[in-house]
Order: structure tokens, then sequence, then C-alpha cells
């Protein structure tokens, strides 16, 4: 198959990770290799997931990124959460269900009257450096459960994974998260989505993996037309607007709410511009806009900007995640209310 020269290999850009904590990462995974070497394979590079060292082990017992994950053996989702941890990460408390999702274990058969939420994303929705309760999925749980009618209840699916690309993220809903039988899914999307991945498969050298400088460099000197076609086709297949549009096709399939919702950060229009797209063409995609109504609480509230992000690194303050989690619930409460209203009519 074609476009499996082009699959990611960890993550476009590692998600919404700072470089900050990037550059560690990747110093991890290629240690034993000088500076643009290539992996022989793909197999190596997943052995290279399970090593451990002094690195996996950090001031005040949290462990790294690498202690998390796993290799997975499909191509195109390559890595996920282990199941069944209970950590410090990031300085946090993380633990994970037999599923591999971030938080309490989840049943697989949805009870009847539980309106299931299952949340897509990177680090940003997997809650990097708070607490679980914190992150805005639980958040929305939270406010739309004190919103409930009796006998209604409220549960979430954190499918969030550092890291995690559009597709990505799509692929693992796609073999994870349906069995759930979600009501809604809200994707929150990261512009760095829109990236080239650390890690390609090598055209020239079949079956090895080229770091993503090396292939940079060698598309930046546009001498060579195999390189600069790979790249084209990378990415055209890695667009986010086609993983949103196969999420909206699963929805119609197995009739779910789906739900967009940008990063609000300033530049956020350029991100709505380049996933166009898919919010056209798909009827059944909500986009759920934030920036406007998040400055808006912002200022109410007094809030300092750096107030809305973690000491230690980008990623969003527990503050923001609440601000996130109020938007995000306002967003989803007509839904749920329909949802609650089919009881309703069905008990009289």
């Amino acid at each position: 198959m074609r476009e499996k020269l082009f699959l990611l290999l960890f993550g476009i850009a590692l998600g919404s990770l700072s470089l900050w904590a990037v550059k560690p990462l990747l110093l991890e995974m290629t240690a034993d290799l000088p500076e643009g070497a290539h992996f022989e394979s793909v197999e190596e590079f997943q052995r290279a997931m399970l090593k451990r060292d002094e690195r996996d082990t950090k001031p005040g017992g949290s462990v790294s990124l690498r202690s998390i994950i796993t290799p997975h053996p499909s191509e195109e989702i390559m890595y996920d959460l282990l199941p069944n941890l209970s950590v410090n990460f990031q300085g946090v408390p993380v633990r994970t269900n037999s599923c591999g999702m971030r938080g309490r274990e989840i049943a697989l058969d949805k009870p009847e009257k539980v309106y299931r939420i299952a949340f897509l994303g990177d680090s940003f929705t997997f809650g990097w450096g708070v607490e679980e309760e914190e992150a805005f999925p639980w958040v929305v749980e939270r406010l739309l459960r004190v919103n409930a009618q009796d006998g209604i209840s409220v549960e979430i699916l954190n499918l969030g994974v550092p890291g995690y690309s559009t597709f990505q993220q799509v692929a693992l809903f796609e073999e994870k998260g349906l069995d759930f039988q979600p009501d809604a899914v809200v994707l929150f999307f990261i512009d760095n989505d829109f990236g080239l991945p650390f890690f390609i498969n090598s055209i020239k050298h079949k079956g090895k993996v080229l770091s993503a400088d090396t292939f940079a460099r060698a598309s930046w000197k546009g001498d060579d037309p195999e390189i600069l076609e790979q790249k084209r086709e990378l990415e055209a297949l890695l667009d986010p607007n086609r993983g949103l549009m196969r999420l909206a096709r699963l929805g119609k399939r197995h009739g779910y709410d789906f739900f967009l919702s940008i990063n609000p950060r300033p530049d956020w229009r350029e991100d709505f511009k380049r996933l166009r797209p898919a919010i056209k063409r798909t009827p059944n995609l909500t986009h759920v806009p934030l920036r406007k109504r998040f400055l808006e609480i912002v200022e109410r509230r007094g809030i300092i900007p750096s107030a809305l992000s973690l000491k230690h690194d980008p990623h969003p303050s527990a503050l923001k995640h609440e601000i996130l989690g109020e938007l995000l619930a306002a967003a989803l409460l007509p839904q749920f209310r329909a949802f609650e209203e089919s009881f309703s009519q069905e008990a009289q």
C-alpha cells in the first residue's frame, strides 16, 4: 500500500509538546545514533521506545514520557498510552485504565441514561502537568453533571495522548473509542498538526526510518524530485482535514455528535482557514469557536496571561483548563438537553 511509505512514526512535532519537553525525549529516543542517522527499521524504532535508563526517572519521582507509552502494532497509530498506570508524570499523579485512557475504569457497555463524551487530542486533552480532575474533559463532565436531571449521568473518555496528531487521534478512536458508544465526540485541535513528522520512512532506503531534520534538509535543497514528491504526498496524506472528514463520516454511521474546537491562541483564525475544507463540507461537524469568549472570561476575571500556562512550560494551567471546560460544556449543553429530553418523552 503506497500510503505506508509516508506513515508517521512519532507524532507530528509531538503534538502540542513544547520544545523544552520534546528535545529531551528525542534525545532519549535517538541517544545511540549520530545526528541525522536513521533507524534501520520500524521495529528498531519501536524497540527504542521500550528501552529504559536513568533518564526515565525525573527529580521528585516523576517518570519520563517514554515510560508511559508503548509501541502499537498499527502503522498508523504507532504508539499509545500504557494501560493500568499509576505514576507521577510531569509532577502530578497519572493513572490510566485497562484500555490505556487517562482516568478511571469505564464500562464498555454504556448504561441507558449515561451521556458519554469522547475527547480526542494530544497533550492538551490528556492534561499535561495538571491533576486528572483539573483537565478540561473532566471539567466538562463535572459541569454537565451539575446541570443533569435526576437519573441522568455523564461520562467522559479521555483519548488524548501526548504527541498525537489528528490522523492518529482518529485512528485510535476508530479502534478503541467507538466500542464505548459515545454520544458526542470532541476533537481539540492544536496548530502544529499541520507540521511534518519527526520520523518518516525513507523513500531511498526502503524499510529504514529517517529523522525529520534529515528529510527536511534534503527537501530544502530542492534538487531531488523523489524527495519533493514524497514531501507533497506526505503533506496531503497527513492533512488534518482528511481526519476530520473521516470522523464526520463515522459520526453519521454511528450516531454521535461531532464537535471541533481549536486552541484559542491569538492566530487561531489561521488554523480555522486551513481547516475550512472539512468544516464546509461536513454539515454534521460543529465548530465551537473559543477565542472571543475565552478572552471575555480572562478580562472579566482579571486573569494575567502568565496564569494561563504552567510555570515550567507553555502547556495550559489548571486555570486555563477550567475556562476551556466551561466553554465546551456550554457548547455541549443543547445536545445534552436533547439527550435528557428523549428520556422524558419516553416516560410520558
